[in-house]
């Protein structure tokens, strides 16, 4: 009798973890095909343009004309569009400890989830330095950055699939 109910306990224990662990996949999917939606096409949560403010936050676009993509690649490792140098924005390039260089050589610190969303909202990266004007600054839900970050991280880990390494300096 004590053997049954431990022996039950456990089993029902194991299927609400396991409920658990499938609804937290399916919820990681569907956030990975928004932010591709969002980074492809400058479409939002329910299918809507979102808006983009360029030149410092002054000129509305919406939509195709502010989709990561245009400007940072369809993989997003960087690129540009006319006169915009694009930077690598897929999650390992973001987060890297030892941050990326800037066009005057200082290194930008990494980003996490907050300094991101504050990027994408305000334009400044996560030491407080300005952004690129033609960067737009988005009014994106929670859910939405979210989203785009579980896809810049799809596409870090297509990258990786894919054989490409982040570049590794020894020096000696």
């Amino acid at each position: 009798n004590r053997l049954r109910r431990l022996v039950t306990g456990v089993a029902m224990f194991s299927m609400a973890l396991a409920a658990i662990f499938a609804a937290t996949l399916g919820a990681q999917s569907f956030d990975a095909d928004m932010g591709r939606r969002l980074f492809d096409d400058g479409r939002g949560r329910d299918g809507r343009n979102v808006i983009g403010r360029v030149a410092s936050g002054t000129v509305p676009m919406q939509g195709g004309a502010v989709a990561c993509a245009n400007c940072h690649g369809k993989t997003g490792n960087g690129g540009g569009e006319g006169w915009i140098d694009a930077p690598d924005i897929r999650w390992f390039a973001l987060t890297k400890p030892y941050g990326a260089r800037r066009p005057g050589g200082e290194a930008r610190p990494p980003y996490d989830r907050a300094s991101f969303a504050k990027a994408l909202r305000t334009g400044h990266a996560p030491d407080g330095v300005a952004l690129d004007p033609s960067m737009p600054r988005f009014d994106l839900a929670d859910d939405e950055i979210d989203a785009l970050t579980a896809h810049l991280s799809r596409l870090s880990e297509d990258a990786h699939r894919e054989g490409e390494r982040p570049a590794l300096v020894v020096l000696m």
